[in-house]
């Protein structure tokens, strides 16, 4: 993919999850994990999730290697009443330390929508998640950062598969789970 959008000129994003919390919590193990290598991951999600582990369970546990720990072991839990959950667990020497992200509904991944089919167009070749996006949002004066992530009115309904916004680009999203990608066509 990568290749055919640097070929194409055309720039795009796969994003693992769109939610700015589960960024963050990706964020926030690979650091911890650079003081507490020894950790497990546990993601849950609703029992029609078609992958397991998640995109964003790969993902957390490939940037806490790169961080200098070894790679994490995951288990993946798939039940109904469940959305989209993910800790990290951490052991140590008479300590633990729990990271966790809790998606109660698919709303939360609304914002983190809006802000890729926003970013992609001033992207160059293939982005994987939301990094960027959160460490602009970061730059801004203290408060919710996701504070005019819905300026101009633009909302987007994630139950449904695809989303085009005029002048952004194209979104398609698996509405049975959180990863998507926007590309600019």
């Amino acid at each position: 993919l990568s290749d055919r959008c640097d070929e194409s000129g055309v720039p795009a994003m796969f994003v693992p999850n769109f939610s700015f919390g589960a960024v963050l919590m990706m964020r926030f193990a690979a650091e911890a994990s650079r003081v507490l290598p020894r950790a497990e991951i546990v993601e849950m999600h609703h029992e029609t999730k078609r992958d397991a582990p998640s995109g964003t369970a790969k993902l957390t546990a490939r940037r806490m290697h790169e961080a200098g720990a070894p790679r994490p072991p995951i288990h993946s839990v798939r039940l109904p009443g469940l959305v989209a959950h993910q800790e990290v667990i951490f052991g140590g020497l008479g300590e633990t330390l729990t990271i966790r992200h809790d998606s109660l509904s698919r709303d939360s991944f609304g914002p983190g929508i809006v802000a890729a089919v926003r970013a992609v167009h001033s992207q160059r070749g293939l982005v994987i998640g939301l990094d960027a996006v959160i460490d602009e949002l970061m730059r801004r004066p203290s408060g919710d950062a996701s504070d005019g992530v819905f300026s101009g009115g633009t909302a987007v309904d994630v139950s449904t598969s695809a989303a085009t916004m005029p002048g952004s680009g194209v979104l398609d999203v698996d509405p049975d789970s959180s990863e998507g990608s926007v590309a600019v066509r």
